[in-house]
């Protein structure tokens, strides 16, 4: 049994900005090739430009320039989408639907004015920080909560109709973020704390609020936020499992880090290995219907509010 995908995070962006890798076909985790093996594959691409800090603006202008052109140059297979209903069309023409978010909102110069700039370029996601401290929050190496900006960054994209995401976040900047958030909170690559206690993965306090809040935590298979050693697919389902018992059958996704990790789980060396991990989980006990949610409809849920 396969399942479309529609994984919340990956790092291929930069693959091709700086490394003029083609999209089509490359030696990555990502490419539409292997994409095109799934039943149906929709990917969020993050544009993460925090190391280049006040530079993050120019350098996502030129990353997006980039990425745009991949696109056009794939056309025939590849689409980006903004929408749920844009999501299924593609899907539904065979094409791989392309959803365009940010990782550290060093790419908008943390500035609440240039989230419309966003929504024009069709950015769907925003992510506040990645490991760094920015004027928006402190991240989850730093500790600290929102700033001022920071509510007010959240509050406008939000009102633009971005979804705000707390992967990479501090546990303070979480708490702030639901405190005053007027929409889903999501997660887009994180596990569960309660199976392998690491500081990028949530409590389950943290999961059963991302719940109660319309959101969604995607399950992240860098194998350094799944377990200290021999991960595998069954590392994979415990995480899934854990948010399972916490009510969270609705809420959990995939947010693969693909690209932007040096390990994966034992059988997983790229993207249609989805398929692979799908047939795991449905030999391991979960109802198809979970593992189609998870894999497929629980974010697209969430995409068409």
């Amino acid at each position: 049994m396969k399942f479309p995908v529609f994984d919340l995070h990956c790092d291929t962006t930069l693959r091709p900005w700086r490394h003029g890798i083609e999209m089509w076909e490359n030696d990555g985790h990502i490419s539409f090739k292997r994409g095109l093996e799934l039943p149906g594959y929709a990917q969020c691409f993050a544009f993460f430009m925090s190391f280049f800090k006040d530079e993050g603006p120019e350098k996502f202008e030129e990353a997006y320039a980039v990425f745009q052109a991949q696109l056009e140059k794939n056309k025939e297979v590849a689409v980006q989408c903004r929408t749920a209903d844009e999501v299924q069309a593609a899907l539904n023409q065979k094409k791989i639907a392309a959803v365009l978010t940010i990782e550290g909102a060093e790419a908008l110069g943390c500035d609440p004015g240039r989230i419309d700039s966003a929504v024009e370029k069709g950015i769907r996601m925003v992510g506040l920080t990645w490991n760094f401290e920015n004027a928006l929050s402190g991240s989850c190496k730093t500790g600290n909560g929102l700033t001022d900006t920071g509510r007010e960054f959240v509050r406008r994209a939000q009102e633009k109709h971005i979804l705000i995401d707390t992967s990479h976040l501090s546990e303070k900047g979480f708490y702030d973020i639901c405190d005053i958030t007027a929409g889903p909170v999501m997660a887009s690559h994180s596990n569960a704390a309660g199976v392998f206690p690491h500081e990028r993965n949530l409590t389950d306090e943290q999961f059963k609020l991302i719940c109660q809040t319309g959101g969604c935590a995607g399950i992240n298979l860098y194998a350094a936020f799944l377990g200290e050693k021999d991960v595998t697919f069954e590392t994979v389902y415990q995480h899934i499992d854990h948010f399972l018992q916490l009510g969270g059958e609705n809420h959990i996704a995939l947010g693969g880090d693909l690209d932007g990790c040096e390990e994966l789980p034992q059988g997983f060396n790229h993207v249609d290995d989805y398929n692979a991990l799908g047939e795991f989980l449905v030999q391991r006990g979960l109802p198809e219907q979970t593992v189609a949610n998870i894999f497929y409809h629980n974010f697209a849920k969430v995409v068409a509010l």
